[in-house]
Order: structure tokens, then C-alpha cells, then sequence
């Protein structure tokens, strides 16, 4: 009898507690932390669900058949809800819709899944025909054909034609690899690295430089600087045509507010500096002559020399003038 009643009493109590239990849950306790903490247990399923993570993986595309796309990286996340992907150590070739290959590689990259647009950041290296692109960023946009480059961008190209290899620094650049052209703003400074090894090296700078291989030209504007030995120029505008500078026709054009210092030796130690001005100059490098037009002037020494077009020979003291206005000091 004793066993029976505690069991009667063991199901009362029970009974009691489930009561209570019950009760405080219905009028006491927070159902929004309960809730707030349900969505975040579901969100972190559903990032589970539509992120995907590899590592040590070999990624392909195809367009129509064709390869669009191929890319190795240490790890990779697909992140299907903002449809990109996401990769570490990105190493692989880019394909434009001719066939043609542009090689990559960077720290971290950002394919967009649609396929317009990939994304590298930090120590990116680019390759592309005969053109290498170094930068912090660089954005390959796939729909255009167009790379954009940003932050200490370094670049070397070699000229299809003359073999010249074309050195430039800059802040941002902008690259069409089907076109083989560069553009190139802020900060913009280089160097033509001749072919034969006994040819001095150009050295420029400017605001903006263009570069066209198929044309071997380079458009320069803004606060352009030339130096070629011991031939410096300045003006607003230049082009320079790697194709001329073995031949008798100009190799450089300067334009507007033209001005020119050399250093002259004169004898064995004496150094005899000519400053000339005018608002065009043209350098044919085949033959070492520059020529002045528009109002030139130059001072050489004592010498003030003036005319409508005048042509100096480089490292001489031969001055040809047409049309003379000049006053020479005679020892």
C-alpha cells in the first residue's frame, strides 16, 4: 500500500511541475531572444547551404565551348547569393572572345559569376601579348576587353615593329590587349629601351601618355618631358615614332611652349650649356638634328640667336638659321 501511494504522489507531483513549467513559458519568458536566436541558427544553415568552400582547386569555364576562364587558387568560395566567386592566391588565363590568352595571378581575386568582370587586389601580375602589367589593383572587365589597372602601376612593353621595349610608371593605367593599347594617367614617367645595346635609352614623362603598338607611337600630354643624352625638352604635347629612329624622318615632336637645354663640351674640359625656345621642335635621331620653328630663339654661350626656323646639331656648336635676326659676341 505504502509503494502504491508514492507512486500516486510521484504522478501528482509530476503532473504539477509540467503545470508550471507550462505557465512561466506562457506569461515570463523573452520569446524575441528565442526567435532572434532561431534566424540565426537558419542563417547559418542557409550560408552553409549556398557557400561552397574548396581548397587547392583547378576552376574552369567554358563559353559556347570555347575557354573563358581558368583559374587555380590555394582556396575558393563560391557565394551563390551575390553569385561571385572568391579566391585566394589566384593564378590562371583569361580568355577574350577571339581566343586570345591574358595570364594573371594576384593575392586575392573576385570572379563575378555572370561573367563580366574579374577583380585581383595586391602584388597583381598581368600578361597579355607583348604587354606585362604590375599593380595593387586590377579590374578585367571580360564584356569590354578591357584591363584596368590602379596604384604603383609598372609596365614594359615591346614594340611588335622595332623590337623597343617601352618602360612606364604610373598611378592608374588602362589596357585594350586586343587593340595592343595602353593609357596611361598621373604621375606618368618612363623609357624607350632601344633594341641594339650601343643606343641611348629615351627617357620621358607627362600628365597622360598614350601607346599604340601597331602604330609604334606614343602620344604625350601634358607638361611633357624628353631627355635623350644630354638633350633635355619640355612642352605640352609630344609624340615620339619608334619606328623612325633610324630613318630620316622625325622622331619626336614636341609642341607649344617649346623649350631645349644642352650641354655643350667645348674643348676638353669646358662645358658650354645652349638654351633654345620656340613653339614646335622636331629630332630626327638618324642624323642627330633638332629643329625650332615658331618664333625660336636660342642663347648659346653670349650668342643670342634668332629666326624662323632654326636647326641645331646634337653635342656641336653649328647653329643653321633661315631668316636671321642674331647677335653673335666675337672674342
Amino acid at each position: 500500500m505504502f509503494v502504491s501511494g508514492l507512486k500516486q504522489s510521484l504522478v501528482i507531483y509530476l503532473f504539477l511541475f509540467i503545470c508550471a513549467y507550462s505557465f512561466y513559458f506562457a506569461n515570463f519568458a523573452d520569446w524575441s531572444e528565442i526567435e532572434v536566436s532561431s534566424k540565426k541558427a537558419m542563417n547559418r544553415s542557409y550560408d552553409q547551404f549556398n557557400d561552397s568552400y574548396f581548397s587547392e582547386i583547378d576552376y574552369y569555364i567554358l563559353d559556347k565551348s570555347s575557354p573563358h576562364l581558368q583559374l587555380n587558387s590555394s582556396e575558393l568560395i563560391f557565394d551563390n547569393v551575390n553569385n561571385k566567386t572568391i579566391a585566394l592566391l589566384p593564378i590562371g588565363i583569361v580568355y577574350s572572345k577571339a581566343g586570345t590568352p591574358t595570364h594573371y595571378r594576384g593575392i586575392k581575386g573576385i570572379y563575378l559569376q555572370n561573367g563580366e568582370e574579374l577583380s585581383l587586389e595586391e602584388s597583381v601580375f598581368i600578361n597579355s601579348k607583348n604587354s606585362n602589367i604590375r599593380a595593387s589593383e586590377v579590374v578585367y572587365n571580360m564584356k569590354e576587353e578591357k584591363i584596368t589597372a590602379t596604384n604603383e602601376v609598372k609596365s614594359d612593353s615591346q614594340m611588335e615593329k622595332t623590337k623597343d621595349i617601352v618602360f612606364v610608371d604610373s598611378d592608374h593605367a588602362t589596357y585594350w590587349p586586343k587593340l595592343e593599347k595602353l593609357i596611361y594617367d598621373g604621375n606618368v614617367s618612363g623609357r624607350i629601351q632601344r633594341k641594339k645595346v650601343y643606343e641611348e635609352n629615351v627617357y620621358f614623362k607627362s600628365n597622360r601618355i598614350t601607346l599604340s603598338g601597331p602604330d609604334s607611337l606614343i602620344n604625350l600630354d601634358g607638361d611633357v618631358y624628353l631627355k635623350k643624352q644630354e638633350v633635355e625638352a619640355w612642352g605640352r604635347r609630344g609624340e615620339i615614332f619608334l619606328e623612325n629612329y633610324n630613318k630620316k624622318l622625325k622622331y619626336f615632336v614636341l609642341y607649344d611652349d617649346i623649350k631645349l637645354e644642352e650641354t655643350l663640351t667645348v674643348g676638353k674640359d669646358t662645358l658650354l650649356t645652349r638654351k633654345a625656345f620656340g613653339e614646335k621642335l622636331e629630332g630626327i635621331m638618324s642624323e642627330g638634328l633638332l629643329f625650332l620653328t615658331g618664333y625660336p630663339r636660342v642663347f648659346q654661350g653670349k650668342d643670342v640667336i634668332k629666326g624662323n626656323r632654326i636647326i641645331l646639331r646634337q653635342n656641336n656648336q653649328i647653329v643653321e638659321v633661315d631668316d636671321a635676326n642674331t647677335n653673335f659676341h666675337v672674342k
